[in-house]
């Protein structure tokens, strides 16, 4: 578990590889003391005591709102209730509303730099909260240079009027993030956090010496401004001589491909691409 609003000192990040990490910063934030359904954090049951096991599950409903697609990897909603969503191989498209039957909308946009092999592609994408004046979103990609794998990384783009066409406006936004030719543990989801400043989840490229490395942005959760994709002041690392040091929130993960804000705190959840099985 993260906790996004200004740290009031700077507890180390080191935490061990996980399937689905939470990501606990012992020491590094006192939960709150109020009711559950009011939003709070409930405090650790004591030792030895059982906890009840949860029964039933919830009821879901399920419908095709689109199909035909191929390797979609992130959705973000737009004010208008339309739905902008990537696909792995390299394409963008918009959705005309979250129902089944819903149009969908091919968006022309100069994605011949996306390196699509493997784990990697067009990935992760989110919507910029002031979406409604700018037009504005972000995207995750492992990039080619001439047909040679070069790194992964973030690309602000701003849709067009009709939707129809996005061109970007900062690109990249953060680049660097290390990549396997295989397109092995790319990551990458960006989110954005309580506070407005973004969160991306990296991928270790499967080589176990980089959560460890805070000279590698691989397998970390980083914390950038969205509008100038610099580390925001209250960065754990912000003083580093390595400015790619200094974006680094969370380090020690293998693959995290999943970040998510809860609601009315200021804690964020991540999940990692893990192993079913471990063998020696």
């Amino acid at each position: 578990m993260l906790r996004t609003d200004p740290p009031t000192s700077r507890c180390p990040r080191r935490l061990g590889l996980a399937v689905a990490a939470l990501l606990g910063l012992a020491g590094c934030g006192t939960p709150d003391s109020t009711s559950v359904a009011a939003g709070a954090v409930p405090p650790p049951p004591a030792a030895g005591t059982a906890v009840p096991a949860r029964t039933g599950t919830p009821d879901l409903r399920v419908g095709v709102v689109a199909s035909g697609l191929s390797h979609v990897w992130d959705v973000g909603f737009l004010p208008d209730g339309q739905v902008l969503f990537s696909e792995r191989d390299g394409r963008l498209s918009l959705l005309s509303g979250s129902q089944p039957g819903a149009r969908v909308q091919p968006v022309r946009a100069d994605l011949d730099d996306v390196y699509a092999r493997g784990e990697g592609g067009l990935m992760g994408l989110v919507v910029h909260p002031d979406f409604a004046q700018t037009r504005r979103f972000t995207t995750c990609q492992t990039h080619a240079a001439q047909g040679s794998p070069t790194d992964v990384r973030l690309i602000t783009w701003e849709l067009s009027a009709d939707g129809a066409a996005a061109n970007r406006v900062r690109d990249p936004l953060v680049g660097g993030l290390p990549i396997n030719p295989s397109g092995r543990h790319s990551g990458c989801r960006p989110t954005i956090a309580a506070d407005g400043t973004l969160l991306v989840g990296t991928g270790d490229t499967a080589r176990g010496s980089l959560p460890q490395d805070l000279n590698s942005l691989g397998g970390k959760v980083l914390r950038v401004d969205l509008a100038t994709g610099q580390a925001p002041p209250d960065n754990p690392f912000v003083d580093a001589e390595n400015p790619a040091q200094r974006l680094i929130y969370d380090y020690g993960h293998r693959n995290v491909q999943g970040v998510a804000v809860r609601p009315g705190t200021g804690q964020a959840y991540s999940t990692e691409h893990g192993p079913s099985t471990d063998s020696s």
